[in-house]
């Protein structure tokens, strides 16, 4: 796509990664589609680790402590797009080490379901 010839959002990302670590910005990303944006950019910048890293990490503060963000990304397909990040990138520990980390609080929603 023409998305590609774009640089990697990662600002963005790293920018909405440290908003969701406060609850009422949190609702703020969700409400105006910010899970599928995320996977969105880490599906087309999909080579660029570093915005894998900040995906994954605004996943995790998005997702810690909200059961319904954490549903939200996964019915969105942000599983597909976490894998997907461990699978282009198995020797970067950064994108393994934050992929990781929303895996653990994703489990918890995956388990119940």
């Amino acid at each position: 796509t023409n998305e590609q010839h774009y640089n990697p959002p990662i600002p963005e990302c790293n920018v909405i990664s440290r908003w969701a670590t406060e609850p009422y910005y949190r609702v703020v990303i969700t409400s105006s589609g910010g899970i599928p944006a995320i996977i969105r950019a880490m599906r087309v910048h999909s080579n660029s680790a570093d915005l894998q890293i900040a995906g994954c990490t605004a996943f995790s503060n998005l997702c810690t402590g909200s059961v319904s963000n954490q549903k939200a990304v996964l019915s969105e397909g942000g599983l597909d797009a976490i894998r997907c990040a461990t699978k282009l990138h198995p020797n970067d520990e950064a994108v393994l080490n934050a992929a990781r980390n929303v895996l653990r609080i994703l489990n918890a929603e995956i388990d119940a379901q």
